[in-house]
């Protein structure tokens, strides 16, 4: 394997158990709020099942602030993050991989965009969201079938 990608897959693979840290972190946050916004006869129980409802079906009128509760959530798990587990987050995005990739000689120090790194993760959540079910989102599914 070329070295120069080998460095890459190394960091990649790094940056995923970082991602997956963050997620876990998040979706156990959003899953403590147990206010929720879809009635009282609703089966969902917190914000974790209502965001997995919402990304199975359809987004509710309610869907930014469940988007601003995860973008928060995430932003604070990024601002504690050591300086090399940030970087391997960003090498993952098409900013990070071209500054990887530009010539070494006339490389900058490099301006991480901790946003992007914010929405990166923000797309492993909802991700998750859409794999992740139980009864009760099963039962808040099938409620027009």
């Amino acid at each position: 394997m070329n070295p120069l990608i080998y460095e890459w897959w190394v960091i990649g693979k790094f940056a995923d158990q970082v991602g997956i840290r963050i997620c876990n972190r998040v979706v156990r946050y959003v899953r403590s709020i147990t206010s929720t916004t879809s009635g009282e006869d609703s089966p969902l129980r917190n914000a974790w099942e209502e965001i997995c409802a919402q990304v199975q079906s359809e987004e509710w009128l309610n869907w930014e602030v469940f988007e601003s509760v995860v973008d928060q959530a995430i932003e604070e798990e990024v601002n504690e993050l050591p300086e090399h587990e940030l970087a391997a987050i960003w090498f993952q995005t098409e900013e990070g991989q071209d500054w990887g990739f530009a010539d070494a000689e006339n490389r900058k120090e490099p301006n991480i965009d901790r946003q992007v790194v914010v929405a990166l993760i923000r797309n492993r959540v909802f991700s998750k969201a859409s794999d992740h079910t139980n009864v009760r989102i099963q039962k808040w599914l099938d409620r027009y079938s």
